[in-house]
């Protein structure tokens, strides 16, 4: 099976019309956006005192004006080896997202409901409106792949952005393979306090390609179903 044949295969299981309307309604400029958060060793977010079982690490988000705009114009930051500072994460998060109106493109939108929503509660009353309207304006593209009303059946039961990339033949390849990966290789940083700078440098580029990559494949999924969806109007 070709490439091509191996997309119309894929593309067939979805509900078309439905999926057509709601990827017709988003409008320009969009933002993709994803987080890369620890959630284990609890014992160790109670000793430094952490509010959750969750400490945000990272982020990554790319601002689009036009369909085929540059991935380079990612903005990223992350807080490797250091403790949390959610109103720092915070300011430079809404420091990125400009247009309140617009459309934040997402994987999975349970983590970023949640991160976002910490965020709200953790910052100053100036900050409130931009993360209001971000929590607003999530738009989860993984829905479009999981059985349910947009899906006939279940795509040979995957689901994860990176499955779906690969599919559809648009996948950026990293040096970190998965979340799983990323997750272990976060946690090592965080958790170590006597790991080498030169060794932090080294885990924080690596969790920045790999941060980078997931907003990058969220945009390329969303592109490859506008064209084999023909929703012309967004090229």
């Amino acid at each position: 099976m070709n490439v091509e044949e191996k997309k119309e295969n894929f593309i067939n299981v979805l509900n078309k019309e439905a999926a057509k309307k709601l990827l017709s309604n988003l409008s320009f400029p969009m933002y993709f956006l994803d987080f890369e958060v620890i959630t284990n060793n609890k014992q160790w977010m109670f000793e430094n005192n952490l509010s959750l079982d969750q400490q945000i690490s990272s982020f990554s988000i790319l601002k689009i004006e036009k369909i085929n705009d540059k991935e380079s114009k990612i903005k990223h930051f992350n807080l490797v080896g250091k403790k949390e500072d959610y109103k720092l994460m915070t300011k430079k998060l809404t420091s990125f997202y400009q247009e309140e109106k617009a459309s934040v493109i997402v994987w999975g939108q349970d983590l970023e409901l949640r991160v976002i929503t910490k965020l709200l509660k953790s910052s100053n009353k100036s900050y409130h409106k931009k993360l209001s309207c971000m929590l607003s304006n999530l738009f989860d593209l993984r829905q479009l792949f999981h059985n349910g009303s947009f899906l006939k059946i279940e795509p040979y039961g995957k689901s994860s952005l990176n499955y779906v990339a690969e599919t559809l033949n648009v996948y950026k390849k990293t040096i970190i393979k998965d979340g799983r990966e990323a997750h272990f290789i976060l946690e090592s940083a965080i958790i170590n306090k006597n790991i080498k700078k030169n060794k932090l440098k080294s885990i924080s580029e690596k969790i920045e390609e790999y941060n980078n990559s997931d907003v990058i494949n969220i945009k390329r999924v969303l592109v490859e179903l506008y064209k084999l969806l023909k929703i012309t109007s967004k090229f």
